[in-house]
C-alpha cells in the first residue's frame, strides 16, 4: 500500500490532577497525533508526547519537525511488510548512517507507531503479533501504577491506595526532592500496603551519587524492588558506584535514550534494569532493538510511560506483549487524562485491557472526535 498522506494534529490535554516530580510538574501536556492515510483506504494513528525535560522537545518542534522533515519522506512510499517499514524508517531516522535528523524522538515516535499501526492493519492481525507471531494470545498485561510528590504523607498514601482498590499491586513513589519527607511516605506506603511491591524514581532529584548515597543509607534493604535513576543522565559511574557500595537495584531511564548509551551502560554492569520508552528512543523499533541487546546483557526491562495518551500508551502496551525481556508496564498515563472520549483502553483487576483488532486496536473515528 502507498502512503498518500500525514497530518499533525497538536492539542492540548488536561491531567485530572497534576502530576509532580523531582524535575517537573505536568498538569497539562501538549501532544500532537499524527494520522497516515494510505491507497487502500487504510489510517494509521500515532502520538509524540514532548517531554522537554527529557528529550529537550517542545509541541511546536514536533509539528516543524513532523511537517517539514519526516512527512516529506513519507509520501508516496510503500509499506507492506516490517521490512519496508524498517527501510523507510532508515530514510529518516538511519541507525547504521550518521543521523539526517538528529534527536527528536517523540516526533520519530509518532510516526514509527503510525507506520507499524498500518501495517498491522494491513495484516489483519494485532501489532503485538506482527512484531512476533508468538505473542500472547490474551491482549492484557499487568500495570504498575506511580505515586507522584505530594505535599503531604496522607495523600500520597490515598493515591496508592486508590490504585491499590483497583489492582493494582506494584507502584512506582517519585522521590528526590526532600529526602525526610520521602522516607516518611515510603514508611506510610511500606505500612499502609504490605503487600504492594514499592519501587522508586529520583528523576535525577539526587543529582549525585554521594546524594544518592545519603538516601540509601537510611532506607535500608528490602524495602523496594529498585531504584530508578538515582543520578544525573550523564553520570554513569555514579551507577557504578552506587551498584558497588549498595545491594539495591538499580534502573536507569533518562540515562538511555540510545541503543548506543545502552551498550555503554551494560558493558559497564553499571544497572539492574533498563526503563525503555517509546518517545525516548524514537520509536518501538528502536526500543526493541535496546530490549533485544540488553536480553543479551540478562538485563530485564520494563516499558515505561511519559505521560502518553491512549495511542502512545496501546504502543506501548503492544511493545511489552512482543517481547519476552519486557518484564512491567507503567502506563496509565491515560487513565489520567480528563476526557472520557480518549479512554479506549480499559484497567480491569490491575490489568490493562486492549482492543482485539488489528494494528494498534484504536478508534480512529472516535480519537478524532476527542481531539
Amino acid at each position: 500500500m502507498k502512503i498518500t498522506a500525514a497530518r499533525a494534529l497538536p492539542g492540548q490535554f488536561r491531567m485530572i490532577v497534576p502530576f509532580k516530580t523531582a524535575n517537573v510538574v505536568n498538569e497539562v501536556l501538549g501532544l500532537t497525533h499524527v494520522v497516515i492515510e494510505t491507497d487502500e483506504g487504510l489510517t494509521g494513528y500515532g502520538e509524540a508526547y514532548p517531554a522537554f525535560e527529557v528529550t529537550g522537545e517542545t509541541q511546536a518542534g514536533v509539528v516543524d519537525v513532523l511537517e517539514n522533515y519526516l512527512f516529506p519522506a513519507l509520501i508516496g512510499a510503500e509499506i507492506d511488510s516490517r521490512q519496508s517499514v524498517r527501510d523507510l524508517k532508515q530514510s529518516y531516522d538511519p541507525d547504521r548512517a550518521p543521523q539526517i535528523l538528529a534527536a527528536n524522538p517523540g516526533a520519530k515516535a509518532a510516526v514509527d507507531m503510525a507506520l507499524l499501526d498500518l501495517l498491522g492493519k494491513k495484516e489483519g492481525r494485532p501489532l503485538c503479533r506482527v512484531l512476533n507471531p508468538e505473542a500472547p494470545a490474551e491482549l492484557t498485561l499487568p500495570l504498575t501504577g506511580a505515586v507522584g510528590i505530594m505535599d503531604s504523607v496522607e495523600a500520597a498514601v490515598a493515591v496508592g491506595r486508590l490504585q491499590s482498590d483497583n489492582g493494582l499491586t506494584r507502584l512506582k513513589v517519585k522521590v528526590g526532592l526532600d529526602l525526610e519527607h520521602d522516607l516518611k511516605v515510603i514508611t506510610a506506603l511500606r505500612a499502609a500496603l504490605p503487600e504492594t511491591s514499592l519501587c522508586l524514581d529520583a528523576n535525577q532529584g539526587w543529582v549525585t551519587w554521594e546524594g544518592a548515597a545519603r538516601f540509601f543509607e537510611r532506607l535500608g534493604e528490602g524495602v523496594v524492588e529498585y531504584v530508578e535513576q538515582p543520578v544525573l543522565a550523564d553520570d554513569y559511574l555514579g551507577f557504578v558506584e552506587l551498584r558497588n557500595r549498595f545491594p539495591l537495584k538499580l534502573m536507569a531511564d533518562e540515562s538511555v535514550h540510545t541503543l548506543g548509551q545502552a551498550r555503554t551502560l551494560l558493558q559497564m554492569g553499571a544497572v539492574d534494569y533498563l526503563n525503555l520508552k517509546i518517545m525516548k528512543h524514537g520509536g518501538i523499533l528502536n526500543s526493541l532493538a535496546i530490549c533485544d541487546l540488553a536480553a543479551q546483557y540478562g538485563v530485564p526491562c520494563q516499558v515505561g510511560s511519559m505521560g502518553e495518551n491512549v495511542v502512545a500508551s496501546a504502543a506501548g502496551a503492544h511493545l511489552f506483549l512482543s517481547h519476552d525481556n519486557l518484564r512491567h508496564a507503567e502506563l496509565i498515563g491515560w487513565w489520567v487524562y480528563d476526557r472520557p472520549a480518549d479512554k479506549q483502553l480499559a484497567a480491569v483487576d490491575g490489568r490493562l485491557v486492549l482492543p482485539d483488532a488489528p494494528g494498534l486496536g484504536v478508534d480512529g473515528a472516535r480519537l478524532l472526535a476527542s481531539l
